[in-house]
């Protein structure tokens, strides 16, 4: 123990993460959408600096029982973290989106994160630490 407040006493000059920076609010974006427009969402998401994205099918159903053997169509559910000042610009963007045309229709909605464990993952979700993207031929974008 004594060890530790040693070592923490030399480090005199550390300043918290959270009195240099702005701490941002953090959402979790959900955004259900048609199967084939899974990468054009996520081309969006990456344009508006999302960090990572989680992506999952399922099927949307009819609530009319004889329309509902016709109507199975495989939908992606995306999950993804956004900051709370990018939120608003990416709804926005989405809904012009979602307004292309029938195929593009979609829907999205917002939960709002109360605690993140670390500072690490923090900087990660936030995309506070920028990390540049490569492609798959390793050059960057």
């Amino acid at each position: 123990m004594a060890e530790k407040i040693k070592k923490t006493q030399q480090k005199s000059g550390f300043i918290p993460f959270e009195k240099q920076n702005v701490i941002i609010p953090l959402k979790m974006m959900i955004i259900v959408v048609r199967q084939n427009q899974r990468d054009a969402i996520i081309k969006i998401l990456n344009d508006y600096q999302c960090s990572f994205q989680i992506s999952t099918y399922g099927y949307g159903e009819s609530f009319i029982r004889p329309v509902r053997e016709l109507n199975q169509e495989k939908k992606v559910f995306i999950f993804t973290v956004v900051r709370e000042d990018v939120c608003e610009l990416l709804g926005q963007r989405l809904e012009q989106r979602f307004a292309v045309s029938v195929a593009s229709k979609g829907i999205a909605y917002t939960i709002d994160l109360t605690s993140v464990a670390g500072v690490s993952i923090y900087k990660f979700l936030s995309n506070t630490r920028k990390v540049e993207k490569v492609t798959k031929n390793g050059k960057k974008k």
